[in-house]
C-alpha cells in the first residue's frame, strides 16, 4: 500500500492491532484528504481545525454516516497513534431517522383478500402473479 511518510506510524499501528485493508486504506485516505485540508503538520492540529473540515464536509453535501466514519478515522489518528486529548469536544452529526411507510387498512384488507385467494389457488401459476401486482400496488 502507498503510505504517505507522514502517515506511516498509522499505518503501522493499524497493521499492529490487525484491522482489514479496507479499514486501513480508509483511514489513510481520511486523514490524507484532512492533512491536504488544513495543510498543517499533524502535531499543529487542534479542534477548531478538525470542526472546520467537518463543517467543509456537511457543505460539500456528505451524509452523516460518512462524516462519523472521517471523525472516526480521525480520532483514532490524533487520540490512539499520536496520544493527544482534544477530540472530547467533538461529536458525531445526528443520522436521520426516516419512518416506515405505513399501509392504510383500505390496502391492507386488499392485500390480505389477494394473498388468501392466491393461498386457495395455488396451482395456477397466473395467480402468483396476480398477487404480486396486488400487493405491489399496480
Amino acid at each position: 500500500m502507498n503510505v504517505p511518510d507522514k502517515l506511516e506510524t498509522l499505518y503501522m499501528e493499524m497493521r499492529i492491532r490487525n484491522y482489514s485493508s479496507k479499514t486501513i486504506k480508509s483511514y489513510i485516505k481520511n486523514n490524507q484528504k484532512f492533512l491536504e485540508f488544513i495543510q498543517k503538520p499533524s502535531t499543529k492540529v487542534n479542534s477548531s481545525d478538525i470542526k472546520k473540515y467537518i463543517k467543509h464536509l456537511i457543505d460539500e453535501g456528505k451524509s452523516p454516516s460518512n462524516i462519523r466514519q472521517v471523525i472516526a478515522s480521525l480520532r483514532f489518528y490524533h487520540s490512539e497513534v499520536l496520544h493527544r486529548k482534544f477530540f472530547k469536544n467533538i461529536k458525531n452529526p445526528k443520522i436521520s431517522r426516516k419512518l416506515p411507510i405505513v399501509l392504510s387498512k383500505k390496502r391492507s384488507k386488499k392485500n390480505d383478500r389477494s394473498y388468501r385467494q392466491f393461498k386457495t389457488q395455488t396451482n395456477n401459476p397466473n395467480y402468483l402473479w396476480v398477487w404480486f401486482k396486488a400487493f405491489r400496488g399496480s
